[in-house]
Formats: C-alpha cells, structure tokens, sequence
C-alpha cells in the first residue's frame, strides 16, 4: 500500500507544480517555461503510469519504463535552459553597461585590438576624432602621429603590463602643435591570444594654448606694473630731490650770509652724496640683486642725517633725538633707501606742523627688532584720511604735495622685511612707528 500512496503523493505533487508554472507564465522565461511544463507533465505520466501498473493494467508498466528514460532527457534539457538563460542575462547586463559607459563616459576612449584596431569607442571619441569607424587602425584616426603611444601600444600587444601614463607633444599635417594626455592599459580577452588594449585619449592642446597664454599676460602685467612702480619711485624721487635742493638751497644761503663755510660745503656734498644713492638706485631698479645691501648701523644713520633734518625743516621746527650714542644697532639693507624713509618721515611731520614746533625721533630695540619713531604734535588725521594715507598720489596737501612720500617710505619698510604702523588723532599729533629686523645681536662700541 505504501508505493501507492507515495505515487499518488507524487503525482499531486507534479500536478500543483504544473499549475503554479502555468499561473506564473509571465515570471518565467517562455523556453524554460516551456521545458519545465513538459517535464512536469512527463512527471504526471510516470505516476500515473505506476498507479495503473499497481491496479493491474499490465500496458502501464510499458509506458512507466518510457517516461522513465524521457524524464532524465528533460531535466538535462531544462538546466541547460535555465543555464543558458543565465549567461545570456549576464551578457546582456554586461553589454548594456558598456554601452551606457561608451555613451555618458565625458573622455575619449576606445579598445582597440592586439593589432591596434578599434574596436568599440565612447561618444566623446567619435566627437573628437571623426574619423573613427570600428576596425579603423589607430594611426589613421588621430590627428596628428603619436610616436610614444604607439610605442606603448606595441609593448602591451606583446604582454600584460601596468598602465602607462604620459603627456605626448606633436605636429598635425599643417604644421600645428597638438598636445596630448593619455592612458593605456592592457586586458585579457578571450577570442584574442594577445591582449586587447583600453585607450584614454585627450587633446589638452586647447588647455595648454590658454595656460601659455595666462604666462604671457602674466609676464605682461608684471612689466606694467614694474613700469608702473617705476613712474612711482621716479615721482618719488622728484619729491626726494627736491627735500635734498633745500638742504642744498639752505647751504648756499647760509654761504652767502657769510656762515661757517666748512659747515655749509659739508651739508651740500652730504645732500649731494644722498642724491647720488638716489640716483643709483634708481638706475639700478628693476635688475634683481643689483641694489647693494649690507650690514649696517642703523643708529648712526639716523645721528648723521640730523643736521641734513635740521636743514630741511627750517628755523620754525626742530629734530629731537633720542638715541643712545654708544649702542649700534645693526641691520641690513641698503643706505641710501634707509635715509629716503627717514627723511620722508621727518618731512612728512613737518607739513603737519605748520605752526612750528619740535619733531621728536627715537630709537630703540624691542626683541630682536629696531623701532624707529618720529612723533609730530601737529594736526593729526582722521579714519578717513589713515586708510588711504599710503595709497600713490593721494595728499591733504594743496597742489605742493605729490602723495608720494608714505608710498614710498611703506615700500622701504616692506624692502626690508618690516612694519610700518601709526597712531594720529585729530588735533594732537601723529606717530608713526617703523619695525626692522636686527642684522645681529646689538653690540656696544668703543
């Protein structure tokens, strides 16, 4: 009784798969639906075939041993399908990602065969190299010869090696320079002994035009400015000179009142001497390394330039230093753009003073700098006025003013690597305060 009943089983087993793959046509491909159908029905067969042997229907037991043999053939046919459907599924993802990749990729690439061939290309290739066509040699496609690549290429054909990276320069049929970047690498590929070849192309000859081009407009704008720094240190050079033909007007008056004439020639060749560093810096702008600097005492620079202050600044104003004597305070740079700053200062403070009065300059060293002082008691500026006080040409002045002096003091400071700053209100006076680099720990003198 036992077979019996495993038979029926069995056969309502087959049955209800017959139905659920009927029901679900449209969720199984129509082959494999096709062959899984018959082999259920096959199924049935058998078991039904093995109920009516058991009721003794002898023909049954024919039929039972025919659909045994057919069965086996059917499940083979149906993994086949099934196996089938599967690889053809991955293949169709496969190309189906390879062609979204060729179409949306933005750069130029191509495969080419072992004999650099294409063999399929992106949409951005086809647009930057029209004349590609699949099993197009390489050489015929690109606009210009490409010698490394084409070395690279021979040595991947020939076997698997990392990818090469490279920047290629060279000359179109018209005698254009073209520039190139790209990258290859090589894959395996089944219907190929040889590597196959992945090709990443860009033309940069556009970039590296508008790059050369930024260098030359660069290049140019430095040289307008440079010129135009030049016009400046010229105007500011008339506005020194003309401090320095004071000194010298004020020598020659003194001469002829019948002063002291040793002391009056000795003003004039200082302010003349002045006037020459002037002149040679000048003469010597623009050319790097050329102004002379070297190791200098900052404090007897400032000592000797107060009788060539004192004979600029008149009978009405006054230089009032403190500075020690016996202390050198050495920094290095060049002399004579020193002295311009500081008679800059001075002068700058006389304007402010137009009443007269005393010009107070200090120096002292504060850690590893030197502060330089010079403080007025004159009319003072406004917010306004401090933030434009160093701009070229802007003045309080009437038409006697060049604007020109701070300008120029700011840029002796900066050539020195230091700092420039000011205290001023309205009414009481101004401070400016210049900070250089010390050369050298101070050293007292004999």
């Amino acid at each position: 009784m036992m077979p019996t009943y495993l038979e029926v089983a069995g056969l309502a087993v087959a049955l209800a798969a017959c139905v659920i793959v009927f029901r679900r046509r449209y969720a199984i491909p129509t082959a494999s639906r096709v062959v899984l159908f018959g082999l259920l029905s096959m199924l049935v067969t058998g078991h039904v075939a093995n109920v009516l042997e058991w009721s003794g229907h002898t023909w049954a037991d024919t039929l039972a041993d025919e659909v045994s043999v057919i069965v086996p053939l059917l499940w083979g046919l149906f993994l086949l399908e099934i196996g089938r459907s599967y690889l053809s599924a991955q293949v169709d993802a496969g190309t189906a990602q390879l062609r979204f990749f060729l179409e949306k990729v933005p750069v130029a690439v191509a495969f080419l065969d072992p004999d650099s061939r294409l063999t399929a290309y992106s949409l951005a290739w086809s647009r930057s190299f029209s004349a590609s066509d699949v099993g197009a040699p390489l050489a015929r496609v690109l606009p210009a010869p490409l010698p490394a690549l084409e070395r690279a290429l021979a040595s991947l054909a020939s076997s698997d090696t990392d990818p090469v990276t490279a920047e290629e320069e060279s000359c179109d049929e018209h005698g254009r320079a073209r520039y190139f970047r790209w990258v290859v690498r090589s894959l395996s590929h089944p219907d190929h002994e040889r590597p196959v070849v992945l090709l990443i192309l860009d033309e940069i000859t556009t970039a590296v035009e508008a790059q050369r081009h930024r260098t030359r407009a660069a290049v140019e704008l430095a040289r307008a400015q440079r010129l135009a720094h030049v016009g400046q240190l010229a105007a500011g050079a008339a506005h020194d000179f003309n401090n320095l033909l004071h000194v010298i007007q004020a020598a020659a008056s003194e001469l002829e009142e019948g002063g002291d004439r040793g002391h009056a020639m000795e003003e004039m060749q200082a302010a003349l001497r002045t006037a020459a560093a002037l002149t040679k810096s000048m003469l010597q702008f623009g050319k790097a390394g050329t102004q002379k600097r070297a190791a200098l005492d900052f404090r007897a620079l400032v000592v000797d330039l107060q009788k060539l202050l004192n004979h600029v600044l008149g009978r009405r104003h006054r230089v009032v230093m403190t500075v020690d004597p016996n202390r050198a305070v050495n920094v290095y740079g060049n002399e004579a753009r020193l002295q311009q700053a500081v008679l800059n200062l001075v002068t700058n403070a006389r304007d402010a003073m137009p009443d007269g009065g005393d010009i107070q300059l200090s120096l002292e060293v504060v850690g590893q700098e030197v502060r330089l002082c010079v403080r007025d008691s004159g009319v003072g500026m406004s917010e306004e006025v401090r933030k434009q006080l160093f701009a070229p040409f802007f003045t309080t002045k009437d038409a006697s003013g060049t604007g020109l002096g701070l300008n120029v003091v700011r840029s002796v400071v900066e050539e020195h690597q230091g700092s420039i700053t000011l205290d001023s209100q309205l009414g009481l006076g101004t401070t400016f305060r210049i900070s250089l680099p010390l050369h050298e720990a101070p050293a007292a003198t004999a």
